[in-house]
């Protein structure tokens, strides 16, 4: 009979124990998981197209187009967040945020690529993009244009005139043809050519319009910020190219393509791509841009 009953403990504690110890696990894996850090204690899948606050950012893509990416150090991730930070720190005046965007301003310019002896600076993506069957090194002019933006307000926050020389070297970048390392793309239509700045730099680029727009919008404000009198012209040409390409992509049914192959925008994109439509009328008073901003908003 004792031993029956003192078997009967030992299972009791056992049962207890094994309790405790779930309760235990449960627990950590929740601190973990709290963690969202994407390290390698990240217990918990990352989002798609998370950026993590690292000291240099990150972007998690995970698998693209069948190819595994994870983690990648993406550069226009890494001038929005210094854009981001110069922002805060002219609302705040938090001059933490100030050597946050300054330090990765400079890691930009720092991980820069110098073409031609030196006379203009490109940056460069250093991991593959299936999407477009880009290799590693490709190059876009979004992602250009957001690092001439970023270098423009590192100008205007310390009055340094290294940043200024160095976005005139990244704006060169838009004056030199793509066949040479730049991001000058002649875009024919016809017997006619239009002036792109490609998104995606390829032999045959998608024409992806958001990406031109805002890269245009950026080097307009670079123009105007520094009486730069070559980014403007190069402002004034996209606009030409704009009023001719824009009409193809309208769907005709209240929404716009993403690029030239007729993929469809995202409600996303089509947003966007609509606010953008208002900007440029905004700034060129072209009622052809208006048209647009009321057709793709509906």
């Amino acid at each position: 009979m004792r031993r029956g009953f003192y078997l009967f403990g030992v299972l009791i504690v056992l049962i207890i124990f094994f309790i405790f110890e779930a309760v235990a696990m449960n627990a950590r894996y929740q601190d973990v998981s709290k963690l969202g850090d994407g390290s390698s204690h990240d217990l918990k899948q990352p989002v798609k197209y998370s950026i993590t606050e690292n000291k240099i950012p990150l972007i998690y893509y995970g698998s693209v187009d069948g190819v595994n990416l994870g983690y990648q150090m993406a550069p226009q991730i890494v001038a929005l967040k210094a854009r981001e930070a110069f922002y805060d720190y002219k609302k705040t005046g938090n001059k933490s945020q100030l050597e946050r965007a300054l330090f990765l301003t400079d890691f930009l310019l720092n991980n820069s690529t110098p073409e031609a002896g030196g006379e203009f600076l490109v940056i460069k993506y250093d991991f593959s993009w299936p999407p477009y069957n880009l290799k590693t090194g490709w190059r876009g002019a979004l992602c250009q244009a957001g690092v001439l933006k970023a270098l423009l307000l590192a100008y205007e926050n310390t009055g340094e005139t290294r940043y200024l020389e160095a976005g005139n070297r990244v704006l060169k970048a838009f004056e030199v043809s793509v066949d040479k390392g730049g991001f000058k793309d002649e875009r024919t239509d016809g017997r006619k050519s239009y002036l792109w700045l490609p998104e995606y730099v390829s032999p045959n680029p998608p024409y992806v319009l958001n990406g031109f727009i805002t890269a245009l919008l950026w080097i307009r404000e670079y123009g105007v910020a520094t009486s730069n009198s070559r980014a403007l012209k190069i402002y004034s040409e996209g606009i030409v190219s704009l009023k001719h390409f824009v009409p193809q992509y309208d769907c005709g049914s209240g929404c716009s393509y993403y690029d030239a192959s007729k993929r469809v925008a995202s409600r996303h994109y089509n947003d966007l791509q609509a606010r953008q439509m208002k900007w440029l009328y905004n700034l060129t008073k072209d009622r052809m841009f208006l048209k647009y901003y009321e057709r793709w908003s509906q």
